[in-house]
């Protein structure tokens, strides 16, 4: 029965730390479509300011030659405010893109974290199983199944099993951001 209760404590533990990485992932999706939004913001931004400098530039060359010099220094103006305000939303978009940046490093670094903290809960919890499993069974059959290359398997089987979870969700956490 303690050992049952500790291995239902052990995969409580165990759930948390996963729904710790989804939570962790979920917020790392966010940053990243926030961040992906204010590049194409940006983006039909610069499209837009392109578009009013060449529309600037055309009616520069249909004006007569009486407004020609007249034409052409407000297009120099236009043209020159335009990349004024394609610069600003260049740096804008940047200065989004690097946060977005900072934010997913910082999400995915406290999944990896909550990760390990979860497999050390884990193994603490097992090892508390084992202790107690100890103390309800025969000290010959405890010694018989702790020393049996089975077992041994098992264990090693899944601390690896979670170590190798807890790397996994960090790299595709990498990946996504």
């Amino acid at each position: 029965r303690a050992a049952a209760e500790a291995a239902a404590k052990a995969e409580d533990t165990a759930k948390a730390a996963k729904h710790a990485a989804e939570e962790a992932a979920r917020k790392a999706e966010e940053v990243a479509q926030a961040a992906k939004a204010a590049a194409q913001e940006a983006a039909v931004s610069a499209e837009e300011t392109a578009r009013e400098a060449r529309e600037a530039a055309e009616t520069a060359m249909r004006v007569t030659r009486e407004e020609f010099a007249t034409k052409t220094e407000e297009a120099r103006k236009a043209a020159e405010e335009a990349a004024a305000k394609a610069e600003e939303v260049a740096q804008a978009a940047k200065a989004a893109a690097q946060e977005a940046a900072v934010s997913a490093v910082e999400t995915a670094r406290e999944a990896r974290e909550a990760a390990e903290i979860a497999a050390k809960e884990a193994v603490t919890k097992a090892e508390e199983a084992l202790k107690k499993a100890e103390e309800a069974l025969p000290a010959r059959a405890v010694k018989a199944v702790l020393s049996s290359k089975e077992f041994m398997l098992v264990v090693c089987l899944i601390v690896l099993g979670s170590v190798l979870g807890a790397v996994l969700i960090s790299v595709g956490l990498g990946f996504i951001l």
